[in-house]
């Protein structure tokens, strides 16, 4: 086993003191309390200096990126208000022994001791919580004044509590995707990679990889949830490259990596069907089962851009935060301001969303009224073409085309209808036919009735507005008109 450096040892500690800090941080009651007692009487500059410097080794943490972002950064300032003041340790697991009274019962009881895990489930809604249950129980247990000798190093006895406290400090390491790779790139994953990045090495976005229903879902997704950005989030070769070797880590089985037997039945004989131990030996014996072909890359993709999108998110927040730390007493507190900010940039965003609908709105009425004089120009085109059909067809005498001056009277049924004809030509014809009705070239008042109820509809094409024509000859064919022809 390699020997423990003066790095692991502070890397542990941080984590315990993190998860400390976090369990403050998550109840209200402990946060105000802590506000009062350390953080109102703390070095405001040794603060600021705390904060900075635990910032770009935090943000990379599994811890600071599975939480939510408002936790994150009150653990981060309980932290940081901690270290502000003079023996941190001593003055945090004070307060600790003050505000959870519970552990340091349970402490004295078990004289310096641990006790079982579900003394620490009882009450927790997560596994965060336990995490952070267990922190407090160990920074109380380095301080308790009743232990001898070398009792402060006997580890739990409980295996599944023994599992929790060993995990802790893992999950302040760089998650795996800022973790830099060592070792040769395997085939499978060089080939994941090109595939991923679908073939290219300029920067794609996530359209290029969804077809057209997938992109309407996602991006009523993203403008609800993520300002539009997760569709146009920028997809690097440098991404490709990460996301594959978190797959090929994750999702396909290292045959090097397969536990024997004995190892797999002990994990199974943690007997409580729900316990961290259990899940995670059936997760890892489901893991050794895939291959690269079980993944979907489409779906990786689009959670690697929606965690970079949130990661950036945590980020831009916390050096909001930072930004905004008052040097004295006098300034505004960092969360006012920072939720003054949020407020600043929520009512620019609302503002813009505003102006947007609006010309949504205007672009709408624009595209309906286009597509309506559109569809009366193709309407008109169409009634011009069969105006001039029906003249060719009179010119060359393939049309029966009745004369009311040279033919012998044409008699027409009661209910007839005429559209069309030379003002001099209808004063004659309504003289010889008074029954008929008759309505101008130019006339659009009759209506879609008119035509309906006509016994027969006769048309006098040669001087005839095709404005009138179109929609005369197209009520007549929707009913099944007789058309007559006349000059």
């Amino acid at each position: 086993m390699p020997k423990r450096t003066e790095a692991d040892e502070a890397r542990d500690i941080f984590a315990f003191v993190i998860h400390a800090c976090s369990a403050v941080a998550r109840d209200r009651s402990k946060y105000l309390a802590f506000r009062k007692e350390i953080y109102d009487t703390m070095d405001r500059k040794a603060f600021c200096r705390t904060m900075k410097d635990a910032k770009d080794n935090y943000a990379c943490t599994q811890f600071f990126q599975e939480r939510s972002a408002s936790l994150a950064i009150k653990s981060l300032e309980v932290f940081a208000a901690s270290f502000a003041r003079e023996k941190p340790l001593e003055r945090l697991t004070d307060f600790l022994r003050k505000r959870f009274p519970r552990y340091q019962s349970e402490l004295a009881k078990q004289k310096g001791g641990f006790p079982g895990i579900s003394f620490f489930t009882r009450g927790s809604h997560s596994v965060h919580q336990v995490l952070e249950n267990v922190s407090v129980y160990v920074l109380l247990f380095l301080r308790y004044d009743g232990k001898k000798g070398n009792e402060a190093g006997i580890p739990p006895e409980d295996e599944q509590l023994r599992m929790f406290i060993s995990s802790i400090p893992s999950i302040v390491v760089d998650s795996r995707r800022n973790q830099k790779y060592r070792g040769r790139i395997s085939s499978e994953e060089r080939r994941l990679r090109k595939t991923l990045i679908g073939g290219g090495e300029e920067p794609v976005t996530l359209y290029e990889f969804f077809d057209d229903d997938n992109q309407k879902m996602l991006n009523a997704i993203a403008a609800k949830f993520c300002f539009d950005d997760l569709m146009e989030c920028e997809f690097t070769e440098k991404d490709a490259n990460a996301l594959a070797r978190c797959i090929i880590r994750d999702f396909v089985a290292d045959e090097g990596e397969v536990a024997d037997d004995d190892e797999e039945e002990s994990i199974e004989s943690l007997t409580d069907p729900k316990t961290l131990g259990e899940i995670q030996g059936h997760l890892r014996m489901q893991l050794q089962q895939r291959t690269l072909f079980d993944v979907d890359l489409n779906y990786a993709r689009l959670m690697y851009a929606f965690g970079k999108i949130s990661s950036d998110d945590r980020d831009e927040l916390l050096d909001l935060y930072m930004s905004n730390v008052p040097k004295d007493e006098k300034e505004e507190e960092p969360d006012s301001a920072l939720k003054r900010m949020l407020s600043e940039k929520d009512a620019v965003i609302r503002e813009k969303q505003s102006q947007l609908n609006k010309l949504q709105l205007e672009l709408n009425k624009a595209n309906k009224k286009l597509a309506g004089t559109k569809e009366k120009y193709i309407d008109a085109k169409n009634a011009l073409g069969d105006m001039q059909k029906v003249i060719e067809g009179m010119q060359k005498g393939d049309l029966k085309v009745s004369d009311i001056e040279d033919d012998a009277p044409v008699s027409f049924p009661e209910g007839a209808v005429l559209f069309g004809g030379h003002p001099n030509w209808l004063r004659k014809f309504r003289l010889k036919y008074p029954k008929v009705k008759t309505y101008d070239a130019d006339d659009m008042s009759f209506t879609p009735e008119t035509v309906r109820n006509a016994s027969v509809v006769i048309l006098n094409v040669t001087y005839m507005s095709h404005k009138q024509y179109g929609p005369v000859i197209k009520i007549a064919r929707q009913y099944h008109k007789t058309v007559e022809y006349i000059k």
